[in-house]
């Protein structure tokens, strides 16, 4: 979508979504209302981070796209690691609502700062919405499942729902081998520098994610503040 709507574009485009749902944040009073506006939220910010190292390169000249990446890289990771002693600090002293409406203020400086983004050139290719819908299918599929094992469900439930997920994305491979222009570019992946490189990143996000969102419940049953577990 970046290529055809324009890198810039997408990327203000997410943000602005981003900024909604963060300041509709402050209104559920249920689970079910927060989810909803949370994901608002997800979709702005998949919007925004999808396109921001291909805007990195349309900034830096290739001699210093490194350079570029690196600095993009450390501030994601740095605002990762804020977050949760920041959050824990903000809940332990004030509604749980602030810790999504906090980045509202941050989010409006990043929209106000992207307006300088350079312009990229679009491109009128079709898009591949066969191939996105059986890719939303098979993750979908998958995280359904794995998430069904933690319910209690028998385990001819979460079997099957992974095994759909498997049939359904060995049909989103073939298909994506055969488009022009794909969701999923399967011809970087067969350069083995690359495949590697994507694998090393998703193992390592994979791993992280799981120590993120488990250490916190580990801690709070152990007797610690939602502060001292920021």
């Amino acid at each position: 979508l970046g290529v055809r709507l324009g890198l810039r574009r997408l990327f203000l485009g997410g943000i602005a979504t981003y900024i909604v749902g963060a300041g509709l944040s402050w209104l559920p009073d249920s689970l079910p209302g927060l989810l909803l506006v949370r994901g608002i939220q997800a979709l702005g910010a998949a919007a925004a981070l999808s396109v921001t190292s291909a805007l990195v390169r349309s900034i830096y000249p290739p001699r210093h796209l490194g350079r570029g990446l690196g600095f993009n890289t450390l501030a994601g990771a740095t605002g990762a690691a804020l977050a949760a002693a920041l959050g824990g600090i903000i809940v332990a002293h004030a509604s749980w609502h602030w810790v999504f409406v906090t980045g509202v203020p941050l989010a409006i400086v990043a929209y106000v700062a992207g307006s300088a983004l350079p312009n990229t050139p679009r491109v009128a290719e079709r898009f591949d919405s066969v191939g996105a819908a059986l890719c939303a299918v098979t993750f979908g599929l998958a995280i359904y499942g794995l998430e069904s094992i933690t319910q209690q469900h028998r385990v001819l439930m979460p079997m099957a729902l992974i095994l759909a997920s498997a049939v359904f994305g060995f049909v989103f491979v073939r298909h994506e081998a055969t488009e022009k222009h794909p969701v999923l570019s399967l011809d970087l992946l067969q350069n083995p520098v690359m495949l590697l490189s994507v694998a090393a990143a998703l193992i390592g996000y994979v791993s992280s994610t799981f120590l993120i969102i488990s250490l916190p419940f580990r801690l709070h049953s152990a007797g610690f503040t939602a502060a001292e577990i920021g």
